[in-house]
C-alpha cells in the first residue's frame, strides 16, 4: 500500500474516513514505478538513489509503453517521464546520463554532491575520447561511424535527448526526408542543443517554412562557408529549438579551403572544427545522420566530443572505413 504513513496519521487524528485512489491490480513492474515514485516525491534521497530511480522509472516505463515516437504520441519519451516527476526535461535528462555514466565508472558514488558528479563526469568522458577505451583510436572511429538507415537509426538507436549539435548536408535529401529529420530531431535533441544543416539553394524556402511549421530558432538569413581558391560556396543554417541566437564568436561567413582528396561539398576538417567547438559543450554529443566521409568524426574527436555519424550507403561506408584504416597505417588519426 503506498501512503501507509499518511493513513496512520489519520487514524492518530480521529480520522474515519481519508481520500484515497484506487488503482487495482498491478503488475511487479508498475508496482516498482509507483515505489520508486513515492521515494522520489517523499524521501530525502542521496543523489545517486535520486538518478538512479529516475533512470529505472524511465527504462521501466519504456519496456511497458515502448519508446517515444515523435509526432505520432505513441511510446515513453524522457519528456513523458519528466512531467510523471513534475521535473524539467533538462533536469530529468542530465540525471539518466549521470545514472549511465555512474554505471560506467562506479567511482563517481563516491561524490558528495550530484554537481560535483556531473563535473567529474564531464572529465572522464573528456579523457576516455582522448584515450578511447574501445582500443586503438581506429577501433573507437569504427564505433562512432555506423551504416544504418538514418531514420531507422534515429527512431531506435538514438536516445532522446542526448544530442547536443546536429550538424549535417541535406543537398540530396528529398522534401518528405527533411521534414523526418526535423521531426525527429526535435525529440532527440537536447533543450539547449544547437544545429547546423548545409543545403542546396532551392530547398531555402522549405527550410525557412519546416522552421516555422516546428517553431524552430533560427536566423532570416544563411551563414556562408566561401572557398575563395574556387569563388564557390556553401549555405548552412544555424537552429535551436530553445537557444535565441547562436554565440558571438560564430562567423557570418567562413574561408577554408577544400582539404586535399576531397570531394564536392565534403567539408575540411577545419572548418568542421570550429562549428564544432563553439556550438557544442565539451564532452557533448556530436550527431550527424547523413554522413558520407570520417571528417565529422576526426573533428569532434579533436575537440573531445562525443559522435555519432550515420552513413545510409553500405558502398560509401566501405569505401570510409577503408580510408579511415589507411589514415591509420600513416598516423594520420
Amino acid at each position: 500500500m503506498s501512503g501507509e504513513r499518511r493513513i496512520k496519521a489519520a487514524q492518530r487524528l480521529g480520522w474515519t474516513e481519508i481520500e484515497a485512489t484506487e488503482i487495482g491490480a498491478l503488475d511487479p513492474l508498475q508496482r516498482e514505478v509507483l515505489q520508486l515514485e513515492e521515494n522520489i516525491r517523499r524521501k530525502p534521497l542521496r543523489w545517486i538513489e535520486e538518478v538512479a530511480a529516475e533512470r529505472r522509472i524511465h527504462e521501466i516505463q519504456q519496456k511497458l509503453f515502448g519508446p517515444g515516437q515523435p509526432g505520432t504520441g505513441e511510446g515513453w519519451s524522457i519528456r513523458d517521464t519528466a512531467r510523471m516527476l513534475r521535473q524539467s526535461v533538462g533536469k530529468i535528462s542530465q540525471d539518466i546520463r549521470l545514472a549511465e555514466g555512474v554505471e560506467k565508472w562506479p567511482a563517481l558514488r563516491k561524490e558528495e554532491s550530484k554537481v560535483q558528479a556531473q563535473r567529474k563526469l564531464e572529465k572522464l568522458i573528456s579523457k576516455s575520447l582522448e584515450d578511447p577505451s574501445a582500443g586503438t583510436l581506429l577501433e573507437y572511429y569504427r564505433e562512432c561511424f555506423v551504416c544504418y538507415d538514418p531514420e531507422e537509426y534515429m527512431k531506435g538507436q538514438l536516445e532522446d535527448h542526448s544530442v547536443d549539435l546536429l550538424i549535417t548536408d541535406i543537398a540530396s535529401l528529398s522534401s518528405s526526408q527533411v521534414t523526418k529529420l526535423l521531426e525527429l530531431m526535435r525529440l532527440k535533441m537536447t533543450p539547449a542543443a544547437q544545429g547546423i544543416i548545409f543545403y542546396a539553394g532551392d530547398q531555402y524556402v522549405l527550410l525557412r517554412s519546416l522552421f516555422t511549421r516546428f517553431n524552430i530558432i533560427s536566423e532570416p538569413e544563411p551563414r556562408i562557408w566561401w572557398v575563395r581558391r574556387t569563388d564557390s560556396y556553401l549555405p548552412f543554417f544555424w537552429f535551436s529549438f530553445m537557444r535565441k541566437a547562436p554565440p558571438v564568436h560564430f562567423k557570418k561567413v567562413y574561408n577554408y579551403p577544400y582539404d586535399p582528396g576531397s570531394e564536392e561539398r565534403e567539408k575540411p576538417k577545419n572548418l568542421l572544427t570550429n562549428i564544432i567547438f563553439l556550438l557544442s559543450p565539451k564532452s557533448g554529443k556530436v550527431f550527424d545522420p547523413y554522413a558520407f566521409s570520417g571528417k565529422i568524426i576526426d573533428a569532434a574527436v579533436s575537440c573531445h566530443r562525443q559522435v555519432i555519424a550515420v552513413c545510409p550507403s553500405q558502398e560509401r561506408y566501405r569505401e570510409v572505413v577503408k580510408e579511415l584504416e589507411r589514415m591509420y597505417e600513416r598516423d594520420e588519426l
